[in-house]
């Protein structure tokens, strides 16, 4: 419990200081906070359902179409010139979707897809790793001082993480790889509010 109760703590301030840069944050950092409050909702509910013993997994089947337009439309902000990548992160997107509602036809919207996760997980992380690679590649500034890079970097971490963790938590139900996710979760959005905040210090350098 310590260790959801301190997820959210941190999922809450990267979602906080996203919120005081609104009005002069560039449209990527737009759709992240999108991102950022849909998980915070999600995280709450399922802390509170947790309580009722309600089943929250709908709204979990939910939040992962949410965050996959989301994360697709800030990585395409970011790298909008490649038409290779644009047409990746679409067909892509087709296939998840496709993917998903296939997955929710057969087993119900109350029933985590725990599939769709990792075929999206895969997608996100595939998608991550092209912008940030274009991103290092066009920046002269000390990559680590960028906004841009913890959050693509937390991105790359995650879902390239979380895919295999689900896998096998999908074929063996141990509990005990779900405390990787929880890792892996809490060191994401650490990044990403390192990310923010050097996004609030030196909004002048981060690319629009």
């Amino acid at each position: 419990m310590f260790v959801f109760k301190f997820k959210i703590l941190v999922l809450l301030a990267a979602f906080y200081y996203w919120l005081k840069v609104q009005g002069k944050s560039p449209r990527w950092l737009f759709f992240l906070g999108i991102q950022l409050g849909g998980a915070c909702l999600t995280e709450v509910w399922g802390l509170a359902s947790g309580f009722i013993n309600l089943n929250n997994h709908a709204v979990y089947n939910a939040y992962m179409i949410t965050e996959f337009v989301a994360l697709t439309l800030m990585m395409l902000s970011l790298h909008p010139h490649s038409k290779r990548f644009r047409w990746y992160a679409r067909g892509s997107f087709l296939c998840f979707v496709l993917f998903f509602l296939s997955h929710l036809y057969h087993t119900g919207f109350h029933q985590l897809a725990a599939k769709p996760l990792i075929v999206g997980g895969f997608f996100l992380a595939t998608h991550a790793m092209w912008a940030l690679y274009a991103f290092v590649s066009e920046t002269h500034h000390p990559i680590f001082k960028k906004a841009e890079f913890w959050i693509l970097g937390s991105l790359v971490v995650y879902f390239l993480g979380c895919s295999p963790v689900f896998g096998f938590f999908n074929n063996y139900f141990s509990e005990k790889i779900m405390h990787v996710n929880d890792v892996l979760f809490v060191l994401r959005y650490t990044m990403t509010l390192v990310g923010i905040l050097l996004f609030i210090k030196q909004p002048d350098q981060t690319t629009a």
